[in-house]
């Protein structure tokens, strides 16, 4: 789907350069630019972000190094929520993976067995 909105950006565009990284978790838009500084090259990803960005309305969970557990603690704590998890089937890897990114909002959880 990813490609039939932005397909031509990643075939046509030569600087900033845009390419998709496509893994079962998340697909990461990966924009390039060369330049003779620093600035230029950030205005030349800038401008092409907001390009991409305006194709995928709604589809962008985060930037550079964001991962969804990143976000969902973002979003959790700016409304003062915390989560709780009974799992099954998952052998607990939602808590695993909240725990490991540092999440403030993770108040604990439950793995339960299969179903038989």
């Amino acid at each position: 789907h990813i490609d039939s909105l932005i397909g031509d950006l990643i075939t046509s565009s030569t600087n900033p350069t845009v390419g998709l990284l496509a893994n079962p978790e998340a697909n990461r838009i990966r924009i390039a630019a060369h330049a003779e500084t620093l600035e230029e090259a950030n205005r030349l990803i800038d401008a092409m972000e907001q390009r991409v960005l305006e194709r995928l309305p709604g589809l962008v969970m985060g930037h550079d190094q964001d991962t969804i557990e990143s976000v969902v603690d973002r979003l959790l704590t700016e409304k003062g929520w915390r989560i709780r998890l009974v799992e099954q089937t998952t052998g607990g890897m939602i808590a695993q993976r909240l725990l490991a990114a540092g999440a403030k909002s993770f108040a604990g959880g439950v793995v339960l067995p299969a179903p038989p």
